[in-house]
This record gives C-alpha cells, sequence and structure tokens, in this order.
C-alpha cells in the first residue's frame, strides 16, 4: 500500500477511534515514518481534495446547516450542494454529488 493511502486510512480510524483529528506526529509515530514524509502526504491528499482544513470543514458547516434546527431547513439539493463544496475550495468528482466517478479522483 503506497503512503498516501496508508496515511489516509490511519487518519480515518484515528478520527473514528479518538473523534479529533490527528497531528502528523501523531501519525508519525503510529506509523513509523518521518513528519516530514506524513507531512508531505497530508498536503497530497489536501490537494486531491481528501482531506479539508479547519476553515473549510468550518465554512461547510456554517453553510450546510447553519439553519439546521429551523422549519425551512432541507438538505442541499445537489446543484447546491456543488456550489457550497466549491465556494470553500472542494472541487472534482469526488466533491460532485452527482457523478459516480469519485473513485477515479482517488
Amino acid at each position: 500500500m503506497d503512503l498516501d493511502t496508508f496515511v489516509k486510512l490511519k487518519i480515518y480510524k484515528m478520527v473514528a477511534r479518538t473523534t479529533r483529528l490527528p497531528a502528523s506526529v501523531d501519525i508519525a509515530l503510529l506509523i513509523g515514518s518521518s513528519i516530514a514524509e506524513v507531512e508531505q502526504a497530508f498536503q497530497r491528499l489536501y490537494e486531491k481534495r481528501l482531506l479539508v482544513s479547519l476553515d473549510q470543514l468550518w465554512q461547510l458547516a456554517v453553510n450546510w446547516s447553519g439553519n439546521r434546527l429551523t422549519i425551512a431547513w432541507r438538505r442541499p439539493a445537489p446543484d447546491e450542494m456543488v456550489r457550497i463544496f466549491s465556494d470553500i475550495g472542494l472541487d472534482g468528482l469526488f466533491w460532485d454529488p452527482k457523478s459516480d466517478q469519485w473513485a477515479s479522483a482517488t
């Protein structure tokens, strides 16, 4: 398994186990790689839009469910989802809910 996939899976497992985003040092210690190698993997994953920044995550939460507790709230339609994702810099097939091609983008 390539380093990026290994790092990605460890991130997902750590988030599921601890409910927090791991730092690069956490992943490096877990997999026995250098912090620099893990940070390079983080960057590559981010460039593929497989990781999102905290700012993007916050904006996604605000735009997706800012009025979630109102009667008027509804799930965004697919075109609205694409706009929400695109507005915060998340584009590509992975972020298009109408695409079944996201696997090739990873």
